[in-house]
């Protein structure tokens, strides 16, 4: 986008006074949800590891890696708290903080929803959704 400086923000706003600071301080183009099922989530988490060389956060469930290095098992390192336990007591907060807000982006213009995990084509949603901005 020409004359715009864009940058991404994963997982904000998640309160009201967010919400009106991007509103009243940016012109936001686009609010992207990602959706997904809540037990592909929660596979996704607890399968995350990084690796301690490159700092790669990938997937034990992915026969892809970025570097060389996140091959090695060695190497893998796991969050603390990606854990079944943990991702459900992330998820209610979720569910109690974020979801709110959610519904108030929904009522905006520039509110698309996808699902990255279904639609491994959401990209072009995306794309379609700015070009039209």
């Amino acid at each position: 986008m020409q004359g715009y400086h864009t940058i991404s923000l994963d997982g904000f706003p998640r309160t009201l006074e967010q919400l009106e600071f991007l509103n009243n301080n940016y012109n936001v183009l686009l609010f992207v949800h990602s959706n997904t099922n809540w037990n592909i989530m929660k596979k996704l988490v607890t399968q995350r590891r990084n690796c301690k060389v490159c700092n790669s956060v990938f997937s034990t469930n992915n026969s892809y890696f970025e570097n060389e290095c996140c091959k090695l098992e060695d190497n893998w390192e796991k969050r603390w708290d990606d854990t079944p336990e943990m991702f459900a007591k992330r998820y209610k907060v979720y569910k109690q903080e974020t979801f709110p807000i959610i519904e108030k982006i929904k009522k905006l213009e520039n509110y698309i929803k996808v699902d990255l995990i279904k639609n491994i084509y959401a990209y072009r949603e995306i794309e379609k959704a700015l070009s039209l901005r």
